[in-house]
């Protein structure tokens, strides 16, 4: 299942149900919580239907979706879901190898737009992605930036750059520089 904007409601939404202890959600209530959660977000939305919803909890008690620990209480002919581990979260759940290996290329991309002009408040903000994941990813700074209006040659940048940030050498191209 693809992972896309009102997926990550609808989990949210979700989470929050299973999480309450002091009340009981059947399916329909479910489906309520998660239209309003969609409505919230975006007021033309259609909303979602009974088989989205059991998809969704099929998809969150997957090992390869949150591995949530949901339950199935059944009082006559209803069915009550939540959460089997009161203390539980979608949120709380430690990144896989997948998530921080992205995260960590994504703190490198941002890295490059180290020095920048206008670009300043990417040091706060990476120091904050590093902290907050316990991510541990050194900024090489490779090239510094200052503003040059005739700046002549730009077209040569992004090669260079790449290459250097690769540790590949340019070797027979100095004639076309």
């Amino acid at each position: 299942m693809s992972t896309n904007k009102n997926a990550v409601l609808r989990y949210q939404a979700l989470d929050k149900c299973f999480s309450n202890v002091r009340k009981r959600y059947d399916i329909q209530a479910l489906i309520n919580a998660c239209n309003d959660a969609l409505a919230e977000y975006d007021t033309n939305t259609f909303g979602v239907q009974r088989r989205q919803v059991y998809n969704d909890i099929n998809f969150m008690e997957d090992p390869l979706g949150y591995n949530a620990p949901i339950e199935r209480i059944k009082d006559g002919r209803k069915v009550y879901f939540r959460y089997s581990d009161p203390d539980f979260s979608i949120n709380k759940q430690p990144l896989n190898a997948t998530e921080a290996q992205n995260l960590a290329d994504t703190i490198a991309m941002l890295c490059r737009f180290k020095g920048m002009p206008n670009f300043e408040w990417m040091d706060e903000v990476i120091g904050k992605l590093e902290t907050s994941f316990q991510l541990n990813h050194s900024c090489a700074s490779v090239v510094g930036f200052d503003q040059n209006i005739d700046l002549k040659g730009l077209k040569w940048f992004s090669p260079l750059f790449t290459a250097i940030v690769s540790k590949r050498t340019i070797k027979n191209q100095i004639s076309t520089f």
